[in-house]
């Protein structure tokens, strides 16, 4: 193992945040210019919702996401052991993913039902709203396609491959709290963090994200892309059928983690820690303190300027 060197760790840490922190800023940074000055040039776009969405996206898959790559390619990474995640292992870790969803979804609800309380309204869901506004073609390109795609490479592979030294459960909390920080509200936050951990947990054991962006893909269908097309067909039958799979599959998914919990393997990094202590090398860092205000601020935004 190597030895404990705390300033390098923080440096390491920091910098991946201060990656996230970038993201942030540029994802709307490069929104805005894409949705404000593209329609100058291309005057049948402007006015357009649907132009607007896909505009947006642009810029943050285009620009944001791969700067964050970049700047994460700074910090060393350390190897990664492959292994091959079995057909009915596969199955079961995605039922899991299912019921983490389920209660991410519960605790997002709750948080902003408390918050509504304070401020005397409910805070609106941006991403439903933003699915129910936009067409089939994007929410499947952008929930299904884009989404899983870049935000795997970014917090499992980048950002995994760079703090797994020191230890699984560092390299999950990290992986999981960042992911769930950029989509920067209340709403998604629980669910994205609980589901952020089995993704991570998927990686750190196969080290192929292969795996993970498949459950990726297919939660934002089930859950996203899937429960805003059969609301929009305004059938009472439907929509409680379709909860019924789902609420199915999150009571199957705890079934299968209360099973599988014994058989978890959450292994050391190479990196000497006192007892395994990280968090401290995980929060008194300016990135993560830089990343937290910043991400605060956002939530802060949509819940007092969309609320």
């Amino acid at each position: 193992m190597e030895p404990l060197d705390k300033k390098y760790e923080r440096k390491r840490i920091s910098t991946l945040c201060l990656s996230t922190l970038l993201m942030l800023i540029m994802s709307v940074l490069a929104s805005v210019y894409f949705v404000l000055l593209v329609p100058l040039f291309v005057p049948a776009v402007q006015n357009s919702l649907e132009a607007a969405s896909w505009l947006s996206s642009a810029g943050q898959y285009l620009v944001a996401f791969p700067l964050c790559a970049i700047m994460m390619s700074l910090v060393l990474r350390d190897p990664m052991e492959k292994q091959r995640l079995g057909f009915v292992r596969f199955w079961k870790i995605f039922l899991i993913c299912c019921f983490m969803m389920m209660l991410g979804s519960f605790l997002g609800i709750g948080a902003n039902y408390g918050i509504g309380k304070l401020l005397g309204r409910t805070p609106e869901n941006i991403l439903n709203l933003a699915m129910e506004q936009s067409s089939r073609l994007y929410n499947i390109v952008v929930a299904v396609i884009l989404a899983p795609l870049f935000e795997e490479w970014v917090f499992r592979k980048m950002l995994i491959d760079r703090v797994n030294r020191l230890g699984d459960r560092a390299a999950m909390f990290l992986s999981a709290l960042l992911f769930g920080l950029v989509h920067g509200n209340l709403y998604q936050f629980f669910y994205t963090f609980l589901v952020g951990l089995v993704f991570a947990y998927v990686y750190l054991r196969t080290g192929r994200i292969r795996y993970s962006l498949v459950m990726h893909m297919l939660i934002n269908l089930l859950f996203g892309v899937g429960t805003t097309e059969i609301a929009a067909l305004n059938n009472t039958i439907l929509i409680g059928v379709w909860g019924g799979i789902e609420l199915i599959l999150a009571i199957a998914g705890l079934v299968m983690l209360i099973r599988e919990w014994k058989n978890r393997k959450l292994l050391r990094g190479w990196v000497q820690l006192p007892k395994n202590r990280w968090a401290s090398l995980a929060f008194l860092n300016i990135g993560m303190l830089l990343l937290l205000v910043g991400s605060g601020a956002l939530f802060a935004y949509h819940i007092i300027a969309i609320g």
